[in-house]
């Protein structure tokens, strides 16, 4: 085992097979190391820029569609985006899609695609992202808004019975 003491405590332990490096700034960890398979190619982790985006509000009736796009972007390794939907019912789909920048960073979008239901409006999904980087999952809520087709009635009589339409 190798160990110089900087900003970072740089560790190879190579008997684990996997080295590693641990913040001891006392800061925020916000970057880290690692190392590949040989001691002169140092990379250097970047926590992501995690950013929750809605799409065109979906109209209950009217079929599936993206609901929300939660998305890590130009991080170093790629993150890990998941999603927690609980408070949903009805059928939840998740379709991911990464992209490797040219700088040497990864960008991973998370679509959330949904049936809408009206119990779906004003509920909360989660986006949680992991990452290297980060000391703890960052996690995005995302209060659900859902388009409502109001139902007209119309009434009349005919003859003795009342009959409605919707």
């Amino acid at each position: 085992m190798y160990s110089t003491k900087h900003d970072y405590d740089l560790t190879f332990a190579s008997s684990l097979g996997t080295p590693f490096c641990r913040n001891t700034s006392g800061l925020a960890l916000w970057r880290t190391c690692c190392f590949g398979c040989y001691i002169n190619s140092v990379c250097v982790a970047v926590r992501p820029v995690v950013t929750v985006m809605p799409a065109a509000p979906l109209v209950v009736g009217s079929g599936s569609g993206i609901l929300v796009t939660c998305t890590a972007a130009n991080g170093r390794p790629a993150a890990e985006v998941s999603w927690r939907i609980d408070q949903l019912d009805g059928p939840v789909e998740t379709v991911k899609n990464m992209t490797e920048n040219p700088n040497g960073t990864t960008t991973v979008r998370s679509y959330l695609l949904v049936t809408p239901t009206r119990s779906m409006h004003g509920r909360e999904v989660q986006c949680v992202v992991n990452h290297t980087a980060l000391q703890h999952e960052d996690i995005v809520p995302y209060r659900i808004s859902l388009h409502l087709v109001m139902c007209e009635i119309t009434l009349f009589w005919d003859r003795m019975c009342l009959i409605q339409f919707t």
